[in-house]
């Protein structure tokens, strides 16, 4: 668990600070795309892996493709369809409907990816990598429904000056009634999965909820920090580099 914990930390960390500058940026697209690489393989080569080493080996090899995904998200690389000026009294329905289209080609990116690590698993019992990657896609997805919703703390500071037009698609700073809900959706899986391994007696199949469990209870604590307001967050020293 304590990995996957300083996995969240650092990436997080690397993608803030990432932003400084478009050589950083260039940097950072290179380096990912060079670890996705890795991740590929340590996907494909452990396909047919059923111990706890090899779970751990895909795990966090589908946690690399996904931090490539993120990278060029973060990076503005490849985002969606920003759109123009939004008109006023325009409906909730149309404006969820822009708030999709403004990161569409990296939701679709993301599927595709885990398509790619679906495809790298087949004929093996060892499909950890798409998990990791599935479970990544699916939090990212309700983060985003609850910043449109509308949240305490969406954030913003996070956000580089290049994906600032995003922020017309935040809801009021206020938690919608989808905050809770989604908390509590989290920790139960997360609760769920770690019930499973406790039980679980073929150690592959435990390291595999042992790791889902933490990285969704990651998530659960992420969807918790959107709904209070703080003074400072985790990542302040990156934003400190990012910003300077």
């Amino acid at each position: 668990m304590f990995v996957v914990v300083a996995f969240w930390w650092l990436t997080t960390g690397v993608l803030l600070v990432a932003q400084r500058s478009t050589a950083t940026r260039v940097v950072a697209l290179v380096v990912a795309s060079m670890l996705a690489i890795v991740g590929a393989e340590w996907i494909r080569q452990s396909r047919c892996d059923l111990t706890a080493s090899g779970v751990t080996r895909s795990f966090f090899g589908g946690a690399l493709l996904w931090f490539w995904v993120a990278t060029l998200l973060y990076g503005g690389w490849v985002v969606g369809v920003s759109g123009g000026e939004i008109a006023e009294g325009i409906s909730r329905a149309a404006l969820a409907g822009r708030a999709i289209a403004a990161t569409l080609f990296n939701d679709l990116l993301g599927l595709a990816t885990l398509g790619v690590a679906g495809v790298l698993t087949r004929g093996g019992g060892n499909r950890a990598g798409a998990w990791s990657i599935l479970t990544f896609w699916c939090s990212h997805q309700l983060a985003k429904l609850n910043v449109f919703a509308g949240v305490a703390n969406p954030g913003t500071e996070f956000l580089p000056p290049y994906l600032h037009h995003l922020e017309r698609y935040f809801g009021p700073p206020s938690n919608s009634a989808l905050l809770p809900i989604s908390v509590v959706l989290l920790l139960a899986t997360a609760l769920g999965f770690g019930f499973s391994a406790a039980r679980e007696t073929v150690m592959w199949r435990r390291r595999q909820a042992i790791l889902l469990a933490s990285l969704i209870g990651l998530a659960a604590l992420e969807h918790m920090l959107l709904g209070v307001t703080l003074s400072g967050t985790l990542w302040d020293v990156f934003l400190s580099h990012a910003r300077g």
